[in-house]
């Protein structure tokens, strides 16, 4: 088996259409093929704004946010991820004390735990080609108010927004067809939720401790587990429309 070389980018300012573009330098990059590389790691950058770039100095693209990259790593304020980066690794920034943005335009992929515990992080700025969102990718995330889901996501797993407290609003894309085990649980001030037309299963603890919901229509065709909205004090029978 051969190991990829991690290697650091010292010099990363590029000049594009005559304008000089300052993206962070110090970054530790990994080679994920003779063409492409992901970020690895922090590298020796102490940026608190890491602005992440398209390619590197010697053409390479950036395709991607490698497992535990970032992980634990304080100070960091925002993440600014490029159009080429369409995967977050497993852990890549969970844990991150400090965290309040991320941006991402062309994330397909967000692996499991991804920004998990990122306690200060409430603006996230989702890809339109975003499909798949693994298990508490922002679990316990607790400054998250809002969040825009958009419709291109077809599959999100377990407890994704688990302890999310501050969620209190959230409209399910149009594509999702099951809400999996504890995938809002313990949301205590989520009084809202829009379900698709696609939706056809609502698993064990999905609304569960869910004590402030209060707006959400379910159409009969739609299978609710029994503990679903356990301790919640939402009755789903009372809100099922043909």
């Amino acid at each position: 088996m051969t190991v990829p070389k991690q290697f650091l980018v010292k010099n990363n300012e590029r000049s594009v259409f005559g304008l000089n573009l300052h993206f962070s330098s110090g970054l530790e990059y990994i080679y994920d093929s003779p063409t492409t590389v992901i970020v690895n790691g922090i590298g020796y950058c102490d940026d608190s704004e890491i602005v992440v770039p398209d390619r590197l100095p010697n053409g390479k693209i950036v395709v991607g946010v490698a497992e535990k990259a970032f992980f634990r790593c304080d100070g960091i304020k925002s993440v600014n991820l490029p159009y080429t980066v369409n995967t977050i690794g497993a852990y890549s920034f969970s844990w991150c004390s400090d965290l309040e943005r991320i941006i991402a335009p062309g994330v397909v992929f967000i692996e499991e735990r991804a920004f998990m515990g990122c306690k200060q992080l409430h603006r996230i700025e989702l890809s339109r080609r975003l499909e798949s969102v693994e298990d508490k990718a922002f679990s316990y995330c607790t400054g998250i108010e809002d969040i825009t889901l958009p419709d291109s996501l077809f599959y999100m797993g377990v407890g994704v927004f688990e302890g999310c407290k501050k969620l209190e609003s959230v409209a399910l894309p149009a594509k999702l067809c099951e809400l999996n085990n504890s995938m809002f649980n313990a949301c205590v001030n989520l009084k809202s939720v829009k379900l698709p037309k696609s939706l056809r299963y609502i698993d064990e603890y999905a609304f569960a401790y869910c004590v402030s919901l209060e707006n959400m229509v379910i159409p009969r065709m739609v299978v609710v587990n029994s503990a679903a909205f356990y301790e919640s004090g939402f009755n789903p029978e009372q809100f099922k429309v043909s």
